[in-house]
């Protein structure tokens, strides 16, 4: 009759040779148990794993966890579950899903990290694990990996662009305000005088941009659309180039006037653009 070897912590070798059990864990009920139950979660794709239900240690962790995180059996097996966590995880936190795990069960989304400390986001679940005979045996969890999205540059290019329409709509009205208010001041000031603002690219306009020569007249053109509200993929289809040609010349613009950012951009151009009706 032939006879299953035994391997390491007294786990049979053979179709089963996979599962290790921490040796911390003494009973031979719970044991058979434990290993009986394991054989279903060694098939699955979320990482499962057992605690100690005192000490908060591992007993088991199935194939797709030491995956999922890097560890071996050495590594894993009796130390505690919380070295998965990051440093910034407070206790009272670990306490909470401890507590309710105790109580019946807990679920949700975590910062963990693994064996060469890369975080990454699962959605977790506890329970209690019971015996046979309805006994705790242990704290049993699933970990998912959370879903992790890989946003594209044209994606990111999208939402600054939508991002620059919603500014310069902002800044407009709140810089239109302000210079009515202040063109409302300079007339009543003026002791009747009737001098006309010059229209377009006048000498008055020049005043409130300096460097405003130095754009050619697309730029100048691009530069007055930001003025009026314009995002750069309204300004492309308006002049009928791409968004990539726009944000050059969008670059050149800063270079030229030496603005420090895209709201300076923006903000130089609503003054231009109101000047100049």
């Amino acid at each position: 009759m032939a006879v299953k070897k035994r391997g390491v912590n007294g786990n049979s070798t053979g179709n089963r040779s996979s599962i290790r059990l921490a040796s911390s864990l003494k009973s031979p009920v719970h044991r058979r148990e434990l290993r009986h139950l394991a054989q279903g979660w060694e098939l699955i794709s979320d990482a499962v794993s057992v605690m100690d239900p005192k000490t908060n240690r591992l007993w088991y962790i199935n194939p797709a966890r030491r995956q999922l995180y890097g560890y071996t059996f050495v590594q894993a097996l009796d130390k505690p579950a919380k070295m998965l966590n990051l440093r910034d995880l407070s206790a009272k936190i670990l306490r909470s899903i401890l507590t309710q795990t105790r109580r019946g069960r807990w679920s949700g989304r975590l910062l963990n990290k693994n064996s060469v400390d890369q975080v990454f986001p699962v959605d977790l679940r506890t329970s209690r694990l019971l015996d046979a005979e309805g006994e705790l045996m242990g704290l049993f969890g699933v970990a998912t990996p959370g879903q992790q999205y890989n946003i594209s540059d044209e994606i990111i290019q999208q939402l600054v662009e939508q991002h620059q329409v919603v500014l310069s709509r902002e800044l407009y009205s709140m810089l239109e305000n302000a210079l009515i208010t202040t063109d409302a001041t300079a007339h009543s000031g003026s002791h009747g005088t009737n001098n006309k603002r010059d229209k377009g690219k006048g000498s008055g306009n020049s005043q409130l941009v300096p460097g405003i020569g130095r754009l050619s007249a697309r730029e100048l053109e691009v530069f007055t659309l930001i003025g009026r509200g314009l995002g750069t993929s309204e300004i492309g289809k308006k002049l009928g180039v791409s968004a990539y040609t726009v944000q050059t010349h969008r670059n050149h613009i800063k270079e030229k006037l030496n603005l420090p950012n895209a709201t300076a951009i923006t903000y130089r151009a609503i003054q231009w653009a109101h000047g100049g009706e």
